[in-house]
């Protein structure tokens, strides 16, 4: 099938999911903890799995099991959007979805040192990047950011990923976007789609990782990788529980508390993250070896860019509620 063919079929099972869940009701609220305001469908993402599938069935069965895995690891994650569920049973079906990840990577040839760090990562990725909803346009143009470098860098190296898998996922979030990138969007992606997705660039990233044989491929996504860390780092400061929803991310912080749009938030990041795909691509074709130079260099730019907006923002925050 043409791509064209390919985004019309994707456009029209968008349609076909919003009439099902207008019927039953699947919508996601805002609470104290949301950054909208108003009604939105909830699970726009399951279009990622479906176009997983698409390329399963009709292009490659390759990736069948990196595809079983997205579907379970998206099917799982729609039955939490509907009801909330526990940790202990979300967590072995990210386990079984990384599993198949995996054993589409031949992850499993690697040193066993290796294995296990790269599993408590890819799981850590995934549900760090559950929480890249609900602001809008930040996780399809996010992913769009990570995904067109890798496709060209994919397509210098001599295709180690096949390339109509990546169109297929492009395709799948340009769908998404004209939905989600909106001042006033038509769905969010849900947990069905973020893990979806965290899962497939997970597979993506470390493709290129071990083809490249080096692990400065992170930097392909280290605007959301930094953001994730000093979060982090900064909850714990705080003694909060990391593994509660929060709005702590700085992204959440400048659309929140900044009242900055979301949609420039969401295009900041996809720009900060393109550009430096794309200067990623440049030196793999031309100094592969300066790799790590040029992403330690843009790891700890974030890392500074990270602490200054949050110190500027939390200093006008506390001036805020400071009494005169």
């Amino acid at each position: 099938m043409s791509l064209v063919v390919i985004i019309t079929c994707l456009f029209l099972l968008m349609l076909a999911y919003f009439f099902i869940a207008k019927k039953y009701q699947i919508v996601d609220k805002p609470n104290h903890r949301s950054s909208h305001s108003s009604l939105v469908f909830r699970g726009g993402g399951v279009i990622f799995p479906i176009a997983a599938l698409i390329y399963s069935l009709f292009y490659s069965p390759n990736y069948s099991l990196l595809v079983l895995g997205v579907i379970i690891v998206g099917a799982i994650s729609f039955i939490d959007d509907l009801k909330v569920l526990s940790a202990r049973v979300r967590i072995p079906f990210h386990i079984l979805g990384v599993t198949l990840c995996f054993l589409t990577l031949d992850v499993f040839t690697l040193e066993i040192y290796f294995i296990l760090p790269l599993y408590i990562v890819v799981i850590g990725w995934l549900n760090a990047f559950n929480f890249m909803d609900g602001i809008n346009g930040i996780l399809g143009l996010y992913s769009l950011a990570v995904i067109v470098p890798i496709y060209f860098i994919n397509e210098f190296l001599g295709d180690a990923i096949d390339p109509n898998f990546i169109q297929i996922v492009g395709a799948s979030l340009v769908v998404f976007l004209f939905f989600n990138a909106r001042v006033r969007p038509k769905c969010f992606s849900g947990d069905v789609g973020s893990l979806s997705m965290g899962l497939i660039l997970a597979f993506l990233v470390i493709s290129l990782g071990l083809k490249l044989e080096t692990i400065w491929i992170v930097g392909l996504v280290g605007v959301y990788g930094v953001d994730t860390v000093l979060t982090i780092v900064h909850r714990l400061l705080k003694k909060e529980n990391i593994f509660e929803a929060h709005r702590s991310h700085l992204y959440q912080y400048l659309a929140n508390e900044m009242k900055w749009g979301h949609l420039p938030v969401s295009i900041s990041y996809g720009i900060i993250q393109l550009g430096f795909g794309l200067v990623f691509f440049n030196v793999t074709q031309k100094a592969p070896e300066l790799i790590p130079f040029i992403t330690i260099g843009f790891l700890g730019f974030l890392t500074i860019i990270y602490l200054i907006a949050k110190l500027i923002i939390l200093k006008k925050l506390r001036k805020k509620v400071t009494p005169m």
